[in-house]
């Protein structure tokens, strides 16, 4: 059996051997291995130089020369919208206009009132200066004869209230009261009848008393409580006249400088109460910033908005830019401004515009894991199949 299966072997070993000399020429060439003493001669690989490409080819987006997000600074209700989505607009144009502008509208105008009410003061106060000058001369020269008159009253009461002569003729005049006085006495004592000479005597009583109560009075001087009178009336007098001046020094060179500032302040607040109401009213108006065309719209009467909520958004497509998206770093140095390209479009085949790159962002941005630069380009001519976003193959000239 050991050699039966001995034999079986061989004969396997040899029909393997046969195919392969007969169909691969393998078992031949392991021959050649295994008896060869040095291995077999190879020639040298020629690899080609890589040359650098002259281009860069990036891709873009297609964006408007302008475009804005429109919204109101301010809360409200929605009470007009002016525009519809698709319309061409001018700059200043109004778009939508919010409630509140009556009440708006009346603080404007009770504030252009203020600002004229004020306005008027500071005329009337420059024109009536002279006037009030000229009043000021008159009141000053009869307030100095006040406190001449005054001044002198006042002096004297430093002196006996009446001359020599004059207290001579009271002294005479209280003599005279005696000596009649002294008779109706005598006549007193030796009339019958005392009812009729008691009149007589009362009477002499009364003019001796008199008399005496005046001779007295011109012979002494004023009393405290006279003085002191005397002395406040000199001091208002004085003082009048003091304020009179002060005023007249003001007034000789225009008007009041604190009336004036006064007015002047209501002018100044009036007009920030204008300015205030303007602004206010600007806000609840909503315009275009520029000329273009309405792309969107979330406006409708009687929507109430929060302060900042985009409702409006305006583009002008006079003018059209490509805006890279995969510029890399290893590309961003081979191109600078200024550098004339051609723009292509997906969506339009066999479509190229020329461009002019205008501007190239400093600063790199991580997009999955390379570091992308935005170079912005602007199309020197343009086409009305154009769309805002469209992708833009851009193919630029490189430098080295």
């Amino acid at each position: 059996m050991k050699k039966i299966s001995l034999v079986v072997l061989g004969i396997a070993i040899l029909a393997v051997l046969g195919f392969l000399f007969t169909n691969s020429g393998l078992a031949s060439a392991i021959i050649r291995s295994q008896n060869s003493a040095q291995p077999p001669a190879t020639s040298a690989e020629v690899i080609p130089a890589v040359k650098a490409s002259n281009e860069v080819n990036v891709q873009g987006r297609l964006v408007p020369g302008q475009f804005v997000d429109l919204g109101f600074n301010t809360s409200g209700m929605v009470k007009e919208v002016l525009v519809s989505e698709g319309q061409q607009v001018k700059a200043g144009q109004i778009l939508a206009r919010l409630y509140s502008q009556e009440r708006i509208q009346v603080d404007l105008t009770a504030a252009k009132l203020e600002l004229a009410n004020a306005q008027k003061e500071i005329n009337d106060l420059k024109n009536s200066a002279p006037l009030i000058a000229a009043q000021l001369h008159y009141d000053l020269t009869q307030a100095r004869k006040e406190a001449d008159e005054a001044k002198k009253k006042r002096t004297a009461l430093d002196y006996p209230r009446s001359t020599q002569v004059m207290i001579d003729l009271a002294e005479d005049k209280y003599i005279d009261a005696q000596n009649k006085l002294d008779k109706a006495q005598e006549f007193y004592d030796h009339a019958k009848n005392k009812m009729d000479a008691i009149d007589a005597l009362l009477a002499a009583q009364k003019e001796r008393e008199t008399a005496l109560a005046n001779l007295n009075w011109k012979k002494g001087k004023a009393s405290v409580s006279e003085i002191a009178e005397a002395d406040t009336r000199l001091e208002l007098a004085i003082e009048k006249v003091n304020d009179i001046q002060r005023r007249l020094s003001i007034y000789e060179k225009g008007p009041n400088p604190d009336e004036l500032a006064i007015a002047e302040a209501r002018l100044e607040n009036a007009n920030a109460q204008i300015a205030a109401a303007q602004a206010a009213l600007e806000e609840m108006t909503l315009k275009a910033p520029m000329a273009g065309t309405v792309i969107s719209m979330n406006l409708k009467v009687g929507q109430y908005l929060d302060p900042g909520t985009i409702v409006i958004n305006l583009a002008d497509f006079s003018k059209w830019y490509v805006e890279t998206t995969n510029l890399t770093e290893l590309s961003v140095s081979k191109i600078s401004v200024g550098t004339a390209v051609q723009v292509g479009f997906d969506a339009l085949p066999g479509t190229s515009l020329p461009g002019k790159i205008v501007y190239i962002k400093p600063l790199g941005e991580n997009q999955q894991g390379d570091i992308t630069y935005t170079a912005k380009i602007e199309l020197e001519k343009t086409d009305p199949r154009l769309r805002w976003n469209m992708t833009a193959p851009v193919v630029i000239p490189a430098k080295y």
